[in-house]
C-alpha cells in the first residue's frame, strides 16, 4: 500500500541518497532533467546532498515522500514565497513508479498540506519544451500564466513556462 507524508529531518539522509542513487547518467531521470538542462553533475551532487536538503528544511521547504513500506516512490518539495504563496520546486516519481498516478496523488497531498499552512497559490516552473511535466501540472488542475527567461545558477539561460494553482480549485 502507498502512503504520504512530510518528510521529517530523519528522512533527508534517505532521500538524498535515493535522489543521488536515481542520477545515473542512463536514467530517464537524468536525461529530463541533467542532461536536458546542461546541468554540471558537481552542481547536482551538491543540489541533492544531505546537507543542501537539511538547508532547505531550515529554511521552510517541506519534503513531501510517497513511500510503500520503507521505500521512497517519489517526492516533492514546496518552498514558502512569503504569505500565501508557494512554489512546488519539484516533484520527482522514482523510476518503476511512474505511470500510476502516484505522483498527482502526492502533489493533492502536498497542496492539500500547504493549504492547511495558509497557503493560497502555488506556483511551478517547467522547461518550455518539457512536454510531459507540463502536460502534468495541466491535468492537474495547473494554469498556464506564461514564459520566462531566467540565468541558472549554473551559468546557463534557461526557458521556463510558468504556472500556477489556486488553491481551493479542485484538483483533477
Amino acid at each position: 500500500m502507498v502512503w504520504f507524508r512530510v518528510a521529517g529531518p530523519d528522512d533527508l539522509p534517505k532521500l538524498s541518497s535515493r535522489i543521488l542513487n536515481a542520477l545515473d547518467r542512463s536514467s530517464d531521470i537524468y536525461q529530463e532533467n541533467v542532461a536536458k538542462f546542461g546541468i554540471p553533475e558537481d552542481y547536482v551532487k551538491r543540489a541533492f546532498s544531505e546537507g543542501a536538503l537539511r538547508g532547505a528544511a531550515s529554511k521552510g521547504s517541506k519534503f513531501y515522500l510517497a513511500l510503500e513500506r520503507d521505500e521512497i516512490l517519489g517526492f516533492c518539495q514546496m518552498v514558502p514565497k512569503g504569505g500565501e504563496r508557494a512554489e512546488l520546486d519539484r516533484i520527482v516519481m522514482f523510476p518503476g513508479h511512474t505511470g500510476r498516478g502516484l505522483g498527482s496523488r502526492l502533489l493533492e497531498f502536498s497542496v492539500e498540506d500547504q493549504a492547511r499552512e495558509g497557503r493560497r497559490e502555488i506556483i511551478v516552473y517547467a522547461g518550455r519544451d518539457e512536454r510531459r511535466a507540463r502536460a502534468f501540472y495541466e491535468k492537474n488542475g495547473f494554469e498556464f500564466t506564461g514564459e520566462v527567461s531566467v540565468d541558472a545558477p549554473w551559468g546557463k539561460r534557461i526557458e521556463l513556462a510558468v504556472y500556477r494553482l489556486e488553491i481551493g480549485r479542485k484538483i483533477r
